[in-house]
């Protein structure tokens, strides 16, 4: 009765000699074939297999599992519920309660092996890029009843395509079909994926600055696309890159972008057929800045010099007679450190590996370019000695320069046509030419070089006049000048140390205003403006004068003809300061009947007269408050 039970349990032949020589005898020495040793693992499968034949053993009953040994002995087996693999031995085992165990051995003859699978639910998904879902993998015995659903080793047939966690959750990674396969003691089972990609329904282009470049600068721009419910999909590839004015702004196969001139470019980007697109302005930031009688030029954050206004002698720099009413690239290549404009011919230091340290263009009747020629020059030319200035100056028909305690002019001051020595600019730290007349410092003290119509500044072969020091009575000798500028017949200074112990004082002709003293008469004595402490930046145009305070406002005074004032009034000057309309300023220049600044943001701005377009805002209407220069915004 017993072999039948074991029989119909349809167990390994050696479990079912063991099971029936133990019952038999009662002890394994007893058997003539010695049965293996019993694993935990083992019991369990026997006892299952008498659960499973309860019903049909004699004196099986629902109380409990059938025993196979007598009451008296020790119980050989006890039933718990285990999974069972055949085949190779798994590679790990995932949780410490599900003890996978080993093949049987091989069924003598007539003896069926059992026959075990693994089954996914489901067996075969289709989901879009970037999503989730989880599966299932249970092992199944012959009949199709679980056996184990817990301890499944998973991967992946192309993880580019699908993932799948070691919990069995899959994610779309991108259009294709991959085979996720899970395993349990050995036993494989498949699930087909198949991954749709997702329409791009919005496609942005990612910029790190927003829609402004400066020109010189490059950034690094990406695009993200969105599916419909807002959602970011991640699988897609390089978007393709053009730019309709690459001469503007241009871009590479990988996004990355140059602003090479100021303008605007759209950027287009393309995904799997989404378009997204991206307006750029391309602008200029300026660090200084120098106003002519009838033309401007800066220089920009990167070294390279704009003018705009007349250029009908080569006061531009741009290879070509012609005004520009927009900034226009100074040609050559050269990266400057400081500039000075002239009526009609400009000036500029440069990096001394440049090919040398100094250069000019423009007019250059009277020598004052100081090439060692009187013709004019239509892109930056080196001067006839090549010096290392500190300082250039240049005033309405002549330029000087200094350098390690020495002083050099050329022009119409000197009758030169290259740098020519100026002994009574020796020692000097700062030098200025007006129209009419010259000043500098020399160990923080103001000295003045008075003229008139036709003032001369005396070189080497004739060495007088001698400067005066600049004295205000009422001043300490302790306080020297902060600052100080030139018109064509007047002149402005600020002594003092600290902003609460400055001041400004003005002298010369003074009928329009511009010596700020609240009256309309000239005054051969100094005069403090009114209602100021000091004023840093001076600087001065024929007849009106500006200045900054020590947090960047702006107030000008004298004549307003043409709006140089910049205060926003049609008035015909002011004898007093007022403030200018706009930005906070960090540095002033002041051409004949227009001023220009540049802005703590490197903006630059220009108010007063335009009639050749010195305003640089693309027209040439005279601008009562500062406008600003064309291209930056």
């Amino acid at each position: 009765m017993v072999w039948g039970i074991l029989e119909s349990a349809r167990l390994p032949r050696a479990l079912r000699h063991a099971a029936a020589c133990i019952v038999a005898l009662g002890l394994l020495a007893g058997c003539t074939e010695p049965a293996p040793a019993m694993r935990p693992a083992d019991r369990r499968i026997v006892d299952r297999a008498a659960q499973d034949s309860r019903h049909e053993a004699p004196g099986a009953t629902d109380d409990g599992p059938i025993s196979l040994v007598s009451k008296a002995e020790p119980r050989a087996f006890e039933f718990h519920e285990a999974a069972f693999a055949y085949g190779k031995e798994p590679e790990r085992r995932t949780e410490p309660d599900d003890e996978i165990v080993s093949p049987p051995d091989p069924p003598i003859s007539g003896g069926n092996k059992p026959s075990f699978s693994v089954r996914i639910e489901p067996g075969a998904l289709t989901i879009s890029s970037q999503e989730t879902a989880p599966l299932r993998a249970e092992l199944l015995d012959s009949q199709g009843r679980v056996v184990q659903s817990r301890g499944a080793i998973w991967w992946s047939s192309d993880r580019q395509v699908a993932s799948v966690t070691s919990d069995g959750k899959v994610t779309a990674v991108a259009a294709g079909t991959a085979t996720i396969s899970a395993s349990i003691g050995g036993f494989q089972g498949d699930a087909t994926i198949k991954v749709e990609w997702t329409p791009i329904a919005r496609l942005d282009i990612r910029s790190p600055v927003g829609s402004e470049l400066v020109v010189g600068s490059t950034i690094q721009l990406s695009t993200i696309a969105r599916e419909e419910s807002g959602h970011v999909l991640l699988d897609r590839g390089l978007p393709t890159w053009s730019s309709d004015r690459p001469h503007i702004v241009s871009i590479d196969s990988i996004g990355r972008v140059v602003a090479h001139a100021p303008g605007t470019a759209e950027i287009r980007a393309v995904v799997d057929g989404a378009e997204a697109k991206l307006l750029i302005r391309s602008v200029l930031r300026f660090t200084q800045i120098a106003a002519g009688l009838n033309h401007t030029c800066a220089i920009a954050t990167r070294g390279d010099a704009w003018c705009w206004g007349t250029g009908l002698r080569g006061e531009l720099g741009i290879g070509i007679a012609t005004s520009a009413p927009a900034p226009a690239q100074v040609q050559g290549g050269y990266t400057f450190k400081a500039l000075a404009a002239g009526d009609s011919h400009t000036c500029a230091l440069v990096q001394p590996t440049e090919g040398g340290s100094a250069v000019c263009w423009g007019r250059g009747s009277d020598g004052r370019l100081g090439t060692g020629r009187a013709t004019n020059e239509w892109t930056p030319a080196p001067l006839a000695r090549d010096i290392p200035f500190d300082v250039i100056a240049a005033g309405a028909t002549s330029t000087c320069g200094l350098f390690g305690g020495e002083g050099f002019c050329w022009g119409t001051e000197t009758g030169t046509s290259s740098p020519d020595p100026v002994p009574a600019l020796e020692g000097f730290e700062d030098f200025l030419i007006g129209a009419t007349q010259a000043a500098g410092v020399r160990s923080g003290e103001l000295f003045h070089f008075p003229g008139k119509d036709s003032p001369r500044i005396i070189s080497e072969s004739s060495p007088d006049p001698v400067p005066a020091r600049v004295l205000v009575p009422s001043l300490e000798p302790k306080d020297l000048v902060q600052s100080y500028a030139l018109g064509k017949h007047h002149a402005c200074a600020t002594f003092g140390a600290t902003p609460a112990t400055s001041s400004t004082w003005c002298w010369g002709e003074g009928r329009s205003g511009q010596l700020g003293d609240g009256m309309s008469t000239s005054s051969e004595a100094a005069v403090q403006i009114a209602g100021h402490h000091g004023l840093t930046g001076l600087v001065a145009g024929h007849t009106h004068t500006c200045g900054l305070t020590y947090t960047g406002e702006a107030w000008c005074w004298g004549s307003n003809a043409f709006g140089q004032l910049g205060a926003g009034s049609d008035a015909l000057g002011s004898s007093e300061p007022v403030q200018v309309m706009g930005p906070q300023f960090s540095t002033l220049s002041a051409g004949a009947d227009h001023t220009c600044g540049i802005s703590i943001t490197g903006d630059a701005w220009c108010w007063g007269r335009n009639t050749a377009s010195q305003l640089g805002d693309g027209g040439s209407a005279n601008m009562n408050h500062p406008v600003l220069v064309s291209s930056q915004h």
